[in-house]
């Protein structure tokens, strides 16, 4: 297997550590509420730990769609900015404002 190079590897790991840390925080407040809640509510503690089930079950469900809308906008954008610069430059040409380059 070739050595591959991977760029931005400190961004990557500074996202995916916050991805987690962030996951990790949502849990201890949903663990934290859980007395409150159960008190508010007036529920036993086996009624009212479907809080903490279902927050599982959507984080695991969601994680797929939410990496290939990250994708989607990450490729909308890119675009955006190609299409800009191209029709920037097309612009340009049709005023005749294109400075020729030193080769």
């Amino acid at each position: 297997m070739p050595d591959e190079t991977v760029t931005h590897r400190a961004m990557i790991t500074a996202c995916a550590t916050g991805a987690t840390l962030s996951q990790s925080l949502d849990q201890t407040v949903a663990n934290l509420a859980l007395p409150y809640m159960q008190g508010s509510f007036s529920a036993r503690y086996d009624q009212i730990t479907w809080v903490l089930r279902s927050y599982v079950v959507e984080a695991e469900i969601m994680t797929a769609p939410r990496g290939i809308a990250g994708d989607e906008v990450r490729t909308q954008a890119i675009e955006y900015r190609l299409h800009h610069r191209l029709y920037r430059h097309l612009d340009a040409v049709r005023h005749g404002t294109v400075m020729p380059r030193n080769v």
